[in-house]
């Protein structure tokens, strides 16, 4: 094999390679993070009124050709409640809450996505008159829909990118008027899917590459040999 042709099959080697697609996932973990899911909840952000939630995920880091970007918001949310019957007679209670439709998501590009979360809802029972309720929900967790989002070049580099959260809330108690809204406490969770094009050798690439350095060491012996 001469130099010529040592030189093209190294080329070859270099080229045959298969593309495919991959996924990086990221995300900014529950913010704010002393938030726990389920009873007892706590640590979450007051939505009256309403506090921005910075959530931080990794840019792409991975190698290849970033082809999309989609994420998730996974919603998690409780109240606090002091409920009393305000009736002559007992009565059942029920609190309410949630998010409505101006909790938005603020993407790095100043694209908004917002919508309201499902009412959630409490049963009390029957309160005498007069007799009065406060406690704490357990948390609820609503996952919005995964979407796309753009352009490619914010979300990949050195560093993070930061989606906003801002919560907006809704409640009530049902079964007798005279109550103040329970107060809605929320925290967040952004997940993030990077999906981008890799490139791995192709099986007949290594096969190729033994020969090619067999050959390359067989010629190199023979003139090592002639030169003796």
């Amino acid at each position: 094999m001469n130099k010529k042709n040592l030189t093209i099959a190294l080329a070859l080697l270099g080229v045959a390679a298969k593309t495919f697609a991959a996924v990086e996932n990221a995300n900014s973990g529950i913010v704010p993070n002393a938030f726990l899911v389920g009873p007892p909840p706590s640590g979450g952000v007051n939505t009256i009124p309403a506090t921005l939630i910075n959530l931080v995920v990794p840019k792409f880091s991975g190698a290849g050709t970033l082809l999309s970007v989609a994420y998730t918001l996974d919603v998690y949310t409780y109240s606090v409640y002091n409920v009393t019957n305000n009736n002559s007679d007992p009565t059942s209670h029920t609190v309410t809450w949630g998010l409505d439709a101006n909790s938005s998501l603020k993407l790095p590009d100043l694209t908004f996505v917002s919508g309201a979360t499902p009412l959630f809802a409490l049963p009390l029972g029957n309160l005498n008159a007069g007799a009065n309720s406060a406690g704490t929900t357990a948390s609820q967790l609503f996952t919005t829909a995964s979407a796309a989002a753009g352009p490619l070049a914010l979300y990949q580099g050195a560093g993070n990118v930061t989606f906003v959260f801002s919560p907006n809330s809704v409640s009530g108690v049902i079964g007798s008027t005279g109550n103040s809204n329970p107060s809605v406490f929320a925290a967040a969770r952004v997940n993030v899917v990077y999906t981008y094009t890799n490139e791995i050798p192709e099986p007949s690439t290594y096969a190729a590459g033994a020969v090619v350095l067999a050959g390359a060491g067989l010629v190199l012996r023979r003139r090592m040999q002639a030169a003796k």
